[in-house]
């Protein structure tokens, strides 16, 4: 998996792993409008505060087997497109494919961003706040039960393209828990051209208050705890505001 492949694989997302984010600081305007945005609905706090920074994920790490930087700064808006083109089967392009960064709508503001090594990502978070939490229940609802139709399942994903087409690598998918207000499952993708093959990412997508919250981490020792301790941390901080 090149550069481009896994950057693409680890750009926040709420609506993946995989996206083309804008790049903006913590603090910036929000982007263009979504469907259904209000600018009455905005926090008085801005949602970037929900997001960790690199010294608050640097202390959730229970094995730190690389030093970690700062690859974007933050996005301010989900990904509108997948890399490379669905996953077979199509049920599980939500699971691998993170197309449920697509479904995602009527959000009032949105913030992302990336942490990995050499710019290369291996951990991605992202926040998007609604107008209440009727709505940021819903839109979670729609992305668990997308994620939940591609069940254990395996297939084929396409990675990468070459002079005679496509190259599609074998993946698996693990569902290991769905509740009410999250969502968290394990995906494994072979054959790929990294550091560690098969490539695991741990992915996690949540619901608290009027906020959709997402964590994946990739290849990291310990991905499963990070992104668990991750999420948790912004559950709280987004309950407590």
């Amino acid at each position: 998996m090149g550069k481009l492949a896994r950057g693409r694989m680890f750009r926040v997302m709420v609506v993946a792993a995989t996206m083309s984010v804008a790049a903006c600081s913590p603090g910036a305007e929000d982007g263009p409008s979504s469907p259904g945005r209000s600018s009455a609905a905005e926090s008085p706090v801005g949602i970037e505060s929900y997001l960790l920074g690199l010294d608050e994920i640097r202390a959730l790490r229970t094995r730190p087997d690389i030093v970690l930087e700062w690859v974007a700064s933050a996005g301010d808006k989900p990904a509108r497109s997948l890399p490379y083109g669905p996953v077979e089967p199509a049920r599980c392009n939500s699971a691998v494919g993170m197309e449920y960064n697509l479904q995602v709508e009527q959000w009032t503001q949105y913030r992302s961003s990336g942490l990995g090594y050499r710019k290369e990502y291996w951990i991605s978070q992202s926040v998007a706040s609604f107008q209440d939490e009727a709505t940021a229940s819903e839109m979670f609802g729609r992305i668990k039960d997308s994620v939940a139709a591609c069940g254990n399942s395996s297939g084929l994903y396409p990675r990468e393209r070459t002079n005679s087409g496509e190259t599609a690598f074998p993946f698996s998918v693990s569902l290991r828990d769905f509740t009410e207000t999250s969502a968290r499952w394990t995906y494994v993708i072979r054959g790929t051209p990294v550091r560690h093959d098969p490539s695991t990412t741990e992915v996690f997508v949540g619901v608290a208050r009027n906020v959709v919250l997402h964590v994946s981490v990739m290849e990291l020792a310990d991905a499963a705890p990070l992104s668990d301790a991750m999420a948790q941390a912004i559950t709280r901080r987004v309950q407590s505001k």
